[in-house]
């Protein structure tokens, strides 16, 4: 028996090529299903990639898995100084908590 925290990734630039390039890593990351499509604002050009959970239990190797992806994605982004917070929530937990942003 086990529990599941969710963990997700949002990640916002101002240039849409920038955010397809960061979705096609994505990509080749995670789950295709995982992978959300671009979100575009209305005014200035802003565009958000969202990165769903794995949906696993925490200690079965797909969540494992699921940790180091979003481990290999977010230093990703850090290099890529893109603008980005990690959440993780859960029924038990109350409200999101920001496990890693950049700052």
């Amino acid at each position: 028996m086990g529990y599941i925290k969710h963990n997700a990734i949002i990640a916002t630039t101002y240039d849409i090529k920038l955010c397809k390039k960061y979705r096609n890593k994505a990509l080749k990351i995670f789950n295709k299903g995982q992978v959300g499509k671009i979100l575009e604002t209305c005014i200035n050009g802003y565009c958000t990639l969202f990165i769903g959970p794995d949906g696993s239990k925490e200690g079965w190797t797909e969540s494992n898995d699921g940790d180091a992806n979003r481990k290999l994605f977010t230093e990703y982004l850090k290099k890529e100084k893109c603008a980005f917070v990690e959440l993780s929530y859960c029924d038990d937990y109350g409200p999101a908590k920001i496990i890693q942003q950049l700052k």
